[in-house]
């Protein structure tokens, strides 16, 4: 006999035996587990839930770029225009208007002030504060008559406050 037919004929029975043996294993020793339509319906909760879980990351990937960027935008906005503080009261001297004021007030001690909070402050974020030595007050003069001017003309510089004095040569 041909050996060519020789193989051939025993890789046919081979894989006879093969397909054979898989299906008797089938048959004797059949899944314990068989497909049922709630491991279908587990199956596509599990695929519905990767699906959510890649749309959040998506989302939250989204949102943290556009904060990102809205922060970016609005320092740049600051940088240019500055910030801007909302008034929460007013301040009454013994003084009538700027003429007069002490620029160091703590050398003249009847010089005494009272701030007035507007209403709109909350009288429970002042609780405890006599506790405190110090309470810094940031202000701004409301009635400088020189603050359009500074404010619609901005300069890339800040003049100085005193002239150096000139250099002599005699």
């Amino acid at each position: 006999m041909d050996t060519k037919v020789v193989w051939s004929t025993a890789l046919v029975a081979c894989a006879l035996g093969v397909g054979v043996g898989v299906a008797a294993s089938s048959i004797f020793f059949p899944s314990t587990h068989d497909a049922t339509p709630e491991d279908d319906t587990i199956a596509n909760l599990r695929q519905d839930l990767e699906k959510e879980k890649a749309l959040r990351a998506q989302e939250r990937s989204g949102r943290t770029h556009a904060e990102r960027d809205a922060r970016l935008l609005a320092q740049k906005q600051l940088d240019k225009d500055g910030y801007t503080f909302e008034p929460i009261g007013t301040v009454s001297s013994c003084f009538r208007d700027r003429r007069g004021t002490p620029r160091q007030g703590a050398l003249v001690p009847g010089s005494l002030a009272r701030i007035t909070l507007h209403a709109s402050i909350s009288p429970t974020s002042l609780e405890c504060l006599n506790q405190f030595s110090h309470m810094w007050v940031l202000f701004v003069f409301h009635e400088n008559t020189n603050l359009a001017k500074v404010t619609t003309h901005k300069t890339a510089t800040y003049p100085s406050k005193i002239a150096p004095p000139r250099y002599s040569t005699t």
